[in-house]
């Protein structure tokens, strides 16, 4: 009689090598599944209404009509909250009238006019001569 716990007579074949083609969706899948997971992620914490706008304008409505306004929380992204830079009031219609143009200094706390704002480019007569 044979009892159940004794091993077969014949060895056990060893397993026949995965397919090219499993082994290349083995590779996709174990290459996307963190892109996928970061991105749900980051759809839900957006969902969620987590962390804050990363743009430097933000759109509101005053008076019935659209204009973009500071965003407060835009140097976050690069200071901590203690340390956070405000940009300073601003406002601005939406839509510009045809033949305006929109002149944007980029910079750092010199561009601002740190340490004292009304030496800021942005203060500068709006006629001066170009």
């Amino acid at each position: 009689m044979k009892k159940r716990h004794e091993k077969s007579r014949h060895p056990s074949a060893t397993p026949a090598p995965p397919s090219r083609r499993r082994i290349w969706v083995f590779r996709l899948t174990a290459l996307l599944l963190p892109v996928v997971l970061l991105g749900v992620l980051e759809i839900s914490l957006r969902l969620g209404g987590y962390g804050f706008d990363p743009h430097f304008f933000k759109r509101i409505k005053i008076g019935g009509e659209d204009y973009f306004v500071q965003n407060d929380d835009f140097s976050f992204s690069f200071f901590p909250p203690e340390t956070a830079r405000n940009p300073g009031p601003v406002r601005m219609r939406a839509h510009k009238a045809p033949g305006t143009f929109r002149i944007f200094i980029l910079g750092e706390s010199a561009a601002m006019g740190d340490p004292e704002p009304s030496f800021g480019a942005s203060r500068y007569p709006r006629d001066a001569a170009a």
